[in-house]
């Protein structure tokens, strides 16, 4: 994954733990400190602005989803539950249904492409209303709302099933989360199963696209792959945790084909795996469960995979990769390369040993690398982009308030910068010589082309729409014309050259593959990109001729009939990213995938190559029988009450004053945008009678401050009562209640955060 945007593990499915789970009293009893252990294990790193529990919202009820959104996504919100219906559809033909409805919320505060699952306290699905335009596994989709909840509820599927014991522990205790046996399976095959079932029903997604056969690909090339034990998503090594996703996908399609190699009913063997994983006492033993369910164990195909992989990169021609020069050592994630100048590259990257930077580099005649150094911090990698001596405009993200976090301008000297937009959702920039800005404007279900002066007064190219989506616009030389990738709906992708009005001046190149990173060369006179219609992503080069472009040029392009004038001009083993041409138009810098990561590296440009044709994609939409129906369901305030029912109880035992034990329960809820929280706790004293209780309620609907109330009462303490001569009189028990009233603030950014608590407590005893 390499992306400009804040990342979060892609379609990662969580559990998480409620303000009430973490609450001192439930500390006391050891199957409640169990209990919170296990929440927070089952907790994802995730932004702090996850979901915003402000504003007025809206629900839309469907047979099996209540979808929760602002009234301002309320067309979105109508797709997001017929898209829902279908996948659910699509899902039960393979697996056991979940019971009840599940709550689907779209979130649009924060600048990044994701989704999470939870399972507890009920099954909810929350997705980012945001194009993944900027992450290259997630760039191949037909529909990227589709994928993204096929991908979730894939997760609700798979994880909400228990049988046996933990059927019984379920209908005993409920939704507690100690009976959630799928959720203790590794990772990788809990996303593995995900990203099976969204290329299964899309026909397109990471099983479908090249992007986990390079990763797979890379690592047998170096000798670097990663044997089982370490495909986590909470790894340190590259590519950190896309392993899950890559290694998963890849070993979890090759288990489901080898099932339906030898079924007739092709379903069966992820069902069987599923279904057997959710019934035995001890969910560890994979290989067993793997056999159970696909015909055999995972350690046979993960060996018959790294023995494939082997063969193929035996095969592989690597002449291609000795023709350039590497120039950045670290690896990890690199992003833009831009010269400043004939003869120094730019680029932002993260090493995983510093915050994101921005790094030079000298590239010598001999494009020899003269050591990098690093220029400055960045909060997230995106384009640099040199505007004159030392200085250069970017894009980065920050959070605008405690909940939001959106991408802007900056302009920046040295290790100093200036803030030139706030709030504007504004990435991917370039800039004309006359410090006219192109970027693109991140908006719910759109990423629209727009002008920018530095002033940050915009003029809109592209019309705001969710159907094309627009990305990395670079200028033509003459400052007349920009080159961008265009994303179509159904799947196609283009390098389409507009006017400086958003008007169709050429449909360079295009067809079922990822077309990106389009620039000119210095005269204007050839465009060069990336695409992986081969199988690899590849250097691809076409003239172009300014001075005949017109506005009025067709907006159409038929594929099987492309210019012949399309070349390829790189021919790696693994794949080439995101080119730059040199000043001097002879060389051209780029990213080279290793299993290390990203390197910057440059080449001769080379224009002589085979002609680009065809695509290696010749798939189809497998599972879906029929278009999604349109949701027609009223729109109703925000559906609350049913969230905050108590779903689970937690036997608790604990220790009385007197040092005999303590029996009771505990419970808690959340709603799905965590606006209210609650949390109730008891424990009786068989011996005394006494009750040592505990409630407490969280309300972040304010936004800042938070509200926490709690109330307890425990019996902590026994006195003896004495007269003047020290004649015992008896035992007093010490009975204590509070009553608690808090307020939480906070001020995060990227780089300084600030958060303090002012309350009161009142203590009777």
């Amino acid at each position: 994954m390499k992306s400009g945007a804040p990342r979060v593990v892609g379609g990662s499915y969580a559990v998480r733990d409620s303000f009430a789970a973490r609450s001192s009293f439930a500390a006391r009893s050891s199957f409640a400190a169990l209990l919170s252990v296990l929440v927070l294990l089952m907790s994802p790193i995730v932004a702090r602005a996850q979901v915003d529990p402000r504003g007025s919202l809206r629900t839309i009820t469907t047979p099996h989803f209540r979808v929760h959104f602002r009234a301002a996504d309320s067309t979105l919100a109508r797709r997001a539950g017929s898209l829902a219906e279908q996948a659910y559809t699509n899902l039960s033909r393979e697996l056991v249904t979940p019971k009840g409805r599940i709550d689907l919320a779209l979130a649009d505060n924060t600048d990044a492409s994701n989704g999470f699952a939870q399972v507890f306290p009920n099954n909810r699905v929350v997705v980012y209303a945001v194009p993944p335009i900027a992450i290259q596994e997630l760039r191949f989709q037909s529909d990227w709302l589709e994928l993204v909840i096929t991908h979730e509820l894939a997760h609700i599927f798979h994880i909400d099933r228990a049988r046996g014991l933990w059927g019984v522990g379920r209908s005993v205790f409920g939704r507690n989360p100690l009976f959630f046996p799928n959720q203790l399976l590794p990772s990788w095959i809990k996303e593995g199963l995900a990203v099976y079932y969204e290329s299964k029903f899309t026909g397109s997604g990471r099983n479908v696209s090249t992007e986990a056969p390079l990763v797979l690909r890379a690592a047998s090339l170096d000798g670097a792959l990663i044997p089982i034990s370490r495909w986590s998503t909470a790894t340190t090594r590259f590519p950190l945790g896309q392993t899950a996703y890559a290694y998963g996908a890849q070993l979890m399609l090759r288990a489901a084909d080898a099932a339906n190699s030898s079924d007739t009913n092709v379903r069966y063997g992820m069902r069987r795996f599923v279904e057997r994983t959710a019934t035995y006492p001890i969910p560890f033993l994979l290989n067993a469960r793997s056999k159970e369910g696909f015909g055999t164990s995972f350690t046979t195909l993960f060996d018959r995979l790294r023995d494939s992989l082997s063969a193929a990169s035996a095969t592989l021609d690597r002449n291609g990769d000795r023709a350039w020069t590497t120039i950045s050592s670290d690896g990890w994630y690199a992003d833009a390369p831009r010269w400043r100048g004939a003869d120094t590259l730019l680029w932002t990257a993260r090493n995983g040993r510093e915050p994101p930077g921005l790094y030079e580099a000298i590239v010598g005649d001999a494009d020899q690398n003269t050591g990098t150094h690093r220029v400055a911090r960045r909060n997230t990698i995106d384009v640099n982009v040199p505007i004159g001596g030392d200085s250069v405009l970017f894009a980065q993200v920050d959070y605008t308030d405690p909940y939001t976090i959106r991408s802007d301008l900056y302009t920046g000297h040295g290790s100093g910068e200036k803030r030139l937009t706030f709030g504007d959702r504004l990435t991917q920039p370039d800039v004309r010589a006359d410090g006219e800005i192109v970027a693109v404007q991140l908006g719910a279900a759109s990423a629209r082309l727009v002008r920018a002066s530095r002033s940050s007064a915009k003029v809109t190219i592209t019309p705001i729409t969710s159907v094309n989506l627009w990305a990395e616009p670079t200028w033509s030389p003459d400052g007349r014309f920009i080159a961008a990738s265009e994303l179509l709906p159904g799947g196609d992708q283009r390098i389409t050259v507009v006017d400086t009005l958003g008007r169709v001046a050429s449909v360079v190149a295009g067809g079922r593959a990822v077309f990106a990173s389009p620039s000119f060369t210095p005269d204007g006179k050839r465009l060069v990109w990336t695409s992986d219609r081969s199988g690899r992503t590849q250097l691809e080069t076409a003239p172009i001729d300014l001075a005949t472009l017109s506005s009025s040029a067709p907006d159409t392009l038929d594929w099987r009939t492309e210019r012949a004038e399309v070349r390829v001009a790189s021919n790696v083993t693994t794949g080439v990213f995101q080119p730059r041409v040199s000043p001097d138009g002879k060389r051209i810098a780029a990213l080279l995938y290793r299993a290390d990561g990203f390197h910057v590296a440059v080449a001769a440009l080379d224009t002589s190559g085979p002609v680009a044709r065809g695509s290696w994609y010749s798939g189809e939409r497998a599972g879906n029988d029929s278009t999604p129906k349109a949701i027609t369901a009223p729109v109703k305030g925000y559906s609350l009450a049913v969230q905050l029912l108590p779903r689970y109880w937690l036997p608790s035992i604990g220790t009385g004053r007197d040092g005999s034990s303590t029996y009771g329960f505990s419970s808690s809820a959340s709603d799905i945008m965590e606006r209210h929280n609650w949390f109730a706790t008891a424990l009786v004293n068989p011996r005394s009678n006494e009750v040592d209780a505990g409630a407490s309620y969280r309300y972040r609907g304010f936004g800042i401050p938070v509200l926490d109330l709690s109330a307890r009462q425990e019996w902590d303490a026994t006195f003896r009562a004495t007269d003047t001569s020290n004649t015992t009189l008896g035992f007093i028990a010490r009975r204590r209640r509070f009553a608690t009233v808090a307020t939480k603030f906070a001020r995060p950014r990227v780089r300084l955060s600030m958060n303090g608590t002012l309350g009161a407590q009142y203590d009777w005893r």
